[in-house]
């Protein structure tokens, strides 16, 4: 087991290579909506919604107004 931790860069190539299995995604309940916003993964992405990662068997817990949402990656083919 390894956990990575880092920024849209470091994820995306985690997912594009395949290598990522498991996420913990922090969200806080506010919305920046700059056109400049950096998002969760960068990288060569998916030509279509059906191609698309997704998390399966997740979970979600609060911590204060926040939530951690964590679960199993599983690309759709």
């Amino acid at each position: 087991r390894l956990m990575v931790e880092g920024g849209s860069h470091v994820h995306g190539t985690f997912l594009d290579l395949g290598l990522a299995d498991r996420a913990a995604i922090f969200i806080a309940p506010r919305i920046l909506g700059d056109a400049y916003a950096i998002p969760f993964a960068t990288g060569a992405g998916v030509d279509s919604i059906e191609h698309a990662w997704r998390l399966v068997r997740t979970d979600v817990q609060a911590f204060g107004s926040d939530w951690l949402v964590s679960g199993d990656f599983e690309r759709t083919q």
